[in-house]
């Protein structure tokens, strides 16, 4: 499929059940300088018989996971067995990272979350028209990957012939010669075949043989690493990488010439390439292993994944101040709360009680009345301070998170009852900084909730421990837990996310790990690991 031009439409089959999706994906794309022509159906066998009889009509298929009837999963995996050339995007409000390798490992294209912010719509029309180019591009890479196993076969059936009938006898010398000739032009077409088709390939593609050393070297690769088709040529695989990894290459070269093993042929992995002004790049390396009667050799396939990572940079980057901002304004709104209202209830609080020290004797009735609204006066100044504290407790700032954890425990099991918390410390002897506590206090918060509302748990153990250089955050419960097959649903529940998105989200935000294990009956146990600096109390 081609890339899709900026002049052109893009055009979107959505197969979403949700009235107030669709709108929203719609505008979306209005609000967006991407020119779009959307069609819109709500379940996956409507747009199972739509693709059949249509599918050249579109450009992107894009699916919600949780549809009626056919899931949208089970919609891809359907069309992908159909050998369905459309690109294929999930949208689920769901999402976790072990739905996405389900969906990615099944063939879908790409992933996105409908996140609480409703970010994810901001992102559609620069993901969608990314997602096409994409498939486009796999689908030239497979054509070329194709092309050059087809071209090497035939090589190898040649020069067989070749080597058979030169083995003749020599009453046919003359027409083995003729023979030899005929092949050796079969073969000489068969290699410009396989040149047109390597030179013309968008990525790099190199061939070595069983010592590393550089047999082929494409168009491509010369813009990809800098150096011309002479100076690489005869020269070792190690010069495209940097020096801290050759000799692990050179370790892996041995073995898989040696055991016809290796974890990297047939499969695309990531590695760093070193172009020829010393500037490494990421890169994506398709490798292929090869064997004629000259030896074995190896093909890869590079592709420059450098504009890709820096968009996922930016993109993490952009969830990072996000979550800054929420926690400034949170802050902000509290100290509001506290110093605004906190203030104008307290001078209301005394207006009230002059005035009823100010009421004669005999008017008990308006008394009475006065001392009514001086205690809803006092009740509203306690739901403020609590409010104040759940956006942001004065304590973490001033104490620390250890005390801010401890209250925040003994005020939640206050609060919902019934519920039994054990809190531990080990090795925590100083504070974290405080972008750090913010996100743990937000894990903990979130956690309890999630716990109270849908895990029927009644013995809860919250573990933080510092071990050198990570702080590991662990909360288990006893709870019903849920199936990890579909990751953010509680077991028996119905289905609505449950915040475990928001809470990975915080934590990879400072550079951490989250790992949630869980399945219906038997608990859940969420991990997240922060790497820290921790700094002198008080600081």
């Amino acid at each position: 499929m081609d890339p899709i031009k900026a002049s052109s439409s893009l055009r979107i089959l959505l197969v979403e059940d949700n009235e107030y999706d669709r709108q929203a994906f719609r505008r979306a794309f209005q609000k967006s300088p991407v020119s779009s022509d959307i069609t819109e159906c709500v379940r996956g066998e409507e747009a199972l018989k739509i693709i059949r009889t249509h599918a050249p009509s579109f450009d992107v298929v894009v699916v919600d996971y949780a549809l009626p009837g056919m899931s949208g999963l089970d919609l891809c995996k359907g069309l992908l067995h159909e050998k369905t050339s459309l690109p294929l995007v999930i949208l689920t409000g769901r999402g976790s990272e072990e739905l996405a390798v389900q969906a990615l490992k099944a063939g879908v294209d790409d992933y996105m979350v409908k996140d609480p912010g409703r970010i994810y719509l901001d992102l559609l029309p620069v993901v969608l028209p990314g997602a096409v180019r994409k498939h486009g591009d796999r689908l030239a890479r497979k054509r070329a990957e194709e092309a050059l196993r087809k071209a090497h076969d035939e090589l190898e059936q040649r020069v067989e012939k070749r080597t058979a009938k030169l083995a003749r006898t020599t009453e046919k010398l003359m027409l083995e010669l003729t023979e030899r000739k005929r092949v050796e032009e079969s073969l000489r077409l068969s290699e410009e075949r396989f040149r047109s088709v390597a030179q013309t390939a968008s990525d790099a593609i190199i061939t070595v043989d069983s010592r590393g050393k550089i047999l082929f070297w494409n168009h491509a690769a010369v813009n990809m690493f800098g150096y011309s088709a002479d100076e690489a040529m005869g020269k070792p695989l190690t010069l495209l990488m940097p020096e801290r990894f050759r000799k692990d290459h050179d370790d892996a070269l041995k073995r898989a010439v040696s055991t016809g093993r290796s974890i990297m042929i047939g499969s695309t992995v990531e590695k760093v390439g070193l172009k020829k002004n010393n500037i490494d790049f990421p890169v994506e390396l398709s490798l292929a292993r090869w064997k004629t009667r000259e030896g074995i050799f190896f093909t890869g396939i590079v592709r420059d994944v450098t504009d890709r990572k820096r968009a996922e940079e930016a993109i993490r980057h952009l969830s990072q101040q996000l979550i800054r901002a929420t926690e400034e304004e949170r802050k902000k709104l509290a100290r509001d709360l506290h110093d605004e209202l906190g203030q104008a209830l307290t001078a209301l609080h005394f207006s009230m009680e002059a005035m009823h020290d100010s009421l004669p004797e005999e008017l008990k009735a308006q008394k009475a009345s006065c001392d009514e609204l001086i205690g809803q006066v006092e009740k509203l100044g306690d739901t403020i301070r609590d409010l104040s504290s759940e956006l942001r407790p004065d304590m973490l700032d001033d104490l620390g998170l250890v005390p801010t954890l401890e209250w925040y425990i003994k005020d939640f099991v206050k609060r919902i009852g019934g519920l039994q918390i054990d809190f531990q410390t080990i090795g925590v002897k100083k504070r974290p900084e405080a972008e750090i506590e913010i996100v743990l206090y937000r894990f903990l918060q979130e956690a309890l909730n999630n716990i109270a509302r849908h895990a029927k748990a009644k013995h809860v153990s919250v573990l933080l421990t510092y071990s050198h250089p990570k702080l590991i955050f662990t909360i288990k419960d006893d709870g019903v837990g849920f199936d990890q097959t579909e990751p953010m649903v509680p077991s028996g529940a119905k289905r609505q996310p449950i915040g475990l998105l928001g809470m990975r989200e915080r934590v990879v935000s400072v550079g951490g790990s989250i790992d949630i294990r869980s399945s219906g009956g038997k608990g859940t146990v969420i991990r997240a690991e922060l790497p820290i600096a921790l700094r002198e109390a008080g600081t």
